[in-house]
């Protein structure tokens, strides 16, 4: 009977010991991402010895895959639900999808943190990747009366607004429900759910090169950038963005103060060609024009030639998450970006761009398809003329 009293009390500590580690370890995740997911780190953050945590954990991978497994699958499944249930019935807006919308909670926040790093753990992609595919593919085939492209969109909406949340937080607060609304508007009109496009022009988008009169420089900034697209902005060493430029780093310190500065810099331009697209889509006035330019820059986009765009956009984003001044200079981008939709559409007899209109478009299409694409198999073979009849019809129609 002792003996079972002591195997109890031991089972029993050791429950509370592992709760207490993965608890730790889910909010490090949320917070600080991935790169900040060391064993010490989640040790201390447990207020433990590192003893417990590496007796349990090999690594990183190790990690993510209990935290999946324990938490985050099932964060998936009820964001999924919860959007799609909702943008595509008549009930009222549930307190739980708002609540999501509005501030996003630690299970959220940790979910597109593992989205958008997965690809990084070998072991971890390996055993997740195939069940996100399966998630994905099984709310496909129960909404099979949806366009997948638009189906894809409504899924982007609510992952990418998680997503960047906390780098936009005090531009779009105010309207991101309003923002959720026109998506339902645009379910319950089925605008352009019949549209289909013949396999046309493909336009790619290349990562984004630097025009410096200074070509050492130039090279330091290129090299980042095809650094940090493979290892995020925290892998991206000294040495590594040195081997991609083809010099020494110390050559890099007569051009800037430090990797940071460098890595900064070099993101900037990133942040900066994320809504350059958007800009110059705006200017397309025609439908048929307009609607060819959107269905090839989506085909571009998720083709394998765009793949590395897409794993810097993603990375550019968490680091965005984390970095407050890559933050700031998003933030500036986005508002100019604002600025420029309502000068330009306010003259139109149509309708008018808002914040809103303009934060639906840009939180699936330059946040959410990118955070997908790197961790699913989902967004292949898609018709992206639905999306585009969408988008067009919110240009000419919908009213601030």
């Amino acid at each position: 009977m002792a003996d079972g009293e002591s195997r109890t009390r031991v089972a029993n500590q050791r429950a509370i010991t592992d709760a207490k580690i993965e608890e730790a370890a889910l909010r490090l995740l949320a917070s600080v991402g991935t790169d900040g997911l060391t064993l010490p780190a989640i040790a201390k953050a447990a207020g433990l010895t590192t003893g417990p945590v590496y007796a349990r954990y090999d690594g990183v991978d190790d990690v993510l895959v209990v935290l999946w497994d324990s938490r985050l699958r099932d964060e998936l499944l009820r964001i999924i639900h919860l959007q799609i249930g909702w943008v595509n019935s008549e009930l009222p807006l549930p307190e739980e999808l708002r609540a999501l919308l509005e501030e996003v909670a630690v299970e959220a926040n940790a979910l597109v943190e593992l989205m958008a790093t997965l690809r990084r753990y070998p072991f971890a992609y390996s055993m997740i990747q195939p069940q996100i595919d399966q998630i994905f593919e099984s709310a496909a085939t129960e909404h099979a009366e949806i366009p997948r492209a638009v189906l894809q969109q409504q899924l982007g909406f609510v992952l990418g607004t998680v997503f960047v949340r906390p780098i936009f937080a005090s531009t779009f607060s105010d309207s991101v429900i309003e923002a959720a609304h026109l998506l339902r508007e645009m379910s319950v009109r089925r605008e352009g759910w019949s549209a289909t496009s013949e396999v046309g022009e493909l336009f790619p988008v290349p990562i984004p090169t630097f025009d410096e009169e200074e070509p050492v420089r130039k090279a330091f900034l290129d090299g980042a950038l095809q650094t940090i697209a493979v290892t995020g902005l925290e892998g991206a060493s000294a040495q590594r963005i040195a081997r991609a430029a083809g010099y020494g780093f110390s050559t890099a310190y007569s051009y800037f103060r430090s990797k940071e500065e460098l890595a900064e810099e070099a993101l900037q331009t990133v942040v900066r060609q994320l809504f350059v697209l958007n800009r110059a889509s705006d200017g397309i006035q025609d439908h048929d024009d307009y609607v060819q330019r959107i269905v090839a820059i989506q085909r571009g986009a998720l083709s394998e030639a765009g793949r590395p765009l897409r794993q810097l956009r993603v990375e550019c984003v968490v680091a965005a998450r984390h970095s407050p001044r890559i933050r700031k200079f998003a933030q500036n981008r986005f508002s100019e970006v604002l600025v420029f939709a309502a000068h330009r559409n306010s003259g139109r007899h149509e309708g008018q761009y808002s914040m809103i209109a303009t934060w639906s478009i840009i939180a699936t299409h330059n946040f959410a398809l990118p955070l997908v694409s790197g961790c699913t198999r989902y967004l292949d073979s898609a018709d992206w003329a639905p999306i585009a009849e969408q988008l067009y019809y919110v240009r000419h129609n919908f009213k601030a």
